[in-house]
């Protein structure tokens, strides 16, 4: 029978659009998929024939301010994060807040068999726990399921403290979500008629038990799955949004991408830095000295120029499935959208990376020898990015392993595994018929 699919999430478009790719997997199935998300991302769902639901775009406008722009810069590590949200709390609770109200509306608005939602949105598994339906956990990077085997993202490596340490660390990104977002969740469950419960980031269901199961959204081939995990947490492969069919490049970007020596790729997506221009100089400069052609994308501010040169081509955005296989390497922000379509064209990589998840997949590329060591973007300079720019170029290492992950990533078919195993864990058990037949262990150990 046919499944009626909620998916929440919020963010820049690297956390929209893998969902949207899941979601139009569901919907060449025969399913009805809806996502609720900021509004900014309306036109870009509702092409690919998913139906949206409503979210407010406060959250994006401060990340998109001033203040916004230069609380990124202090992002690198879990210290970092919890200066910025102590600093930025009283204008982050109201925005969460709303979030919280127009997720609800949404969840309302339809006869949902259940909810998928990113992290960023874990107060979707008390909606279903409202609602009396099953939740479904949709990490895009390996966060927030405890694991002996490594610690979470922000946390530096101490092997000599042992696997506890470890543990440790990711019962303290769970606590820090309950402490930063536990509060609106409480005020809901109270004006919703339901008992005070455990409000901590807890996707693996040790305390709360109300999410039915949790599948990353990334390659196993990069980042193999922990052996400790529960057998409920499962790792599908990336879920690539495909754009390359619907798109016309402008007659100019055609013809410089003509000429006999491949160009570089560099972009930054939605990452928009306070000194986004001061960059771009020192991007270009060396782009100069070393008369290497790119094609530069400036995004919604993370660089800056608008000079055209006969070794420059700038555009504000462009499908990262049409660009990539044309250009000879890529240099971007480490955001995992963007990381996932650099690798399945098969392309060396360099990460230039800001805060979040984007540093672990910058040292996981190196340590893969698929490119350089990861560069900071608040660390850039002339000489560093030089150097890093020659060896992403230079070193063959880089294009054979990135040809030979290419070919790994593109047999994972991450958005169909995701599917069969939705129709599998809820299909069964949905509102048109009746009992599930069968569940995966739920991650309670």
């Amino acid at each position: 029978m046919a499944l009626n699919i909620l998916i929440i999430t919020y963010g820049s478009l690297g956390d929209v659009a893998p969902y949207v790719a899941l979601a139009r997997g569901f919907i060449k199935k025969g399913h009805a998929a809806t996502i609720c998300t900021g509004e900014t991302f309306k036109v870009l769902i509702e092409s690919n024939g998913v139906q949206y639901r409503y979210m407010n775009d406060q959250m994006t406008g401060l990340i998109n301010s001033a203040t916004g722009r230069r609380s990124l810069e202090n992002l690198s590590n879990i210290w970092g994060f919890l200066k910025v949200a102590f600093n930025v709390a009283r204008r982050i609770g109201p925005i969460q807040q709303d979030i919280v109200r127009d997720s609800w509306e949404a969840a309302k608005s339809s006869q949902f068999d259940t909810i998928i939602y990113s992290p960023k949105a874990y107060f979707a598994c008390h909606f279903t726990e409202k609602l009396d339906i099953p939740s479904i956990a949709a990490p895009l990077f390996p966060q927030h399921i405890p694991t002996n085997e490594f610690p979470a993202l922000g946390f530096p490596p101490m092997q000599f403290m042992g696997t506890r340490y470890n543990l440790l660390t990711y019962q303290l990104v769970e606590l820090l979500g309950g402490l930063f977002g536990g509060k609106h969740i409480k005020d809901w469950r109270a004006q919703n008629d339901m008992k005070p419960a455990y409000t901590g980031l807890d996707l693996s269901s040790k305390k709360s038990k109300r999410t039915l199961a949790v599948l990353n959204a990334y390659s196993g081939e990069l980042c193999p799955q922990p052996t400790d995990y529960a057998s409920s947490v499962i790792t599908t492969g990336f879920w690539f949004l495909d754009q390359k069919n619907s798109w016309t490049p402008p007659a100019s970007l055609v013809k410089f991408l003509e000429h006999e020596n491949p160009p570089v790729y560099i972009g930054f997506g939605s990452m928009a830095l306070a000194e986004a221009s001061e960059l771009t100089s020192i991007i270009v400069d060396v782009l100069g000295q070393l008369n290497i052609r790119a094609v530069l994308a400036t995004g919604w501010g993370g660089l800056q120029c608008t000079d055209q040169s006969s070794n420059i081509y700038t555009v504000e955005s462009l499908p990262h499935d049409w660009i990539f296989p044309k250009v000879r390497a890529i240099v971007h922000h480490g955001g995992a959208g963007t990381l996932a379509a650099g690798l399945r064209a098969g392309k060396p990589t360099l990460i230039c990376p800001i805060f979040g998840d984007q540093p672990f997949w910058g040292k996981l590329v190196h340590r893969m020898k698929l490119g350089p060591p990861p560069l900071k973007q608040t660390k850039i300079q002339r000489k560093n990015f030089g150097i890093a720019l020659s060896d992403l170029i230079e070193n063959r290492a880089y294009k054979i392993n990135a040809e030979k992950i290419s070919r790994l990533i593109l047999a994972e078919g991450g958005v169909e595994y995701a599917v069969d195993l939705v129709e599998e864990l809820v299909g069964a058990g949905s509102r048109n018929s009746g009992p599930a037949s069968t569940q995966l262990e739920v991650a309670n150990d």
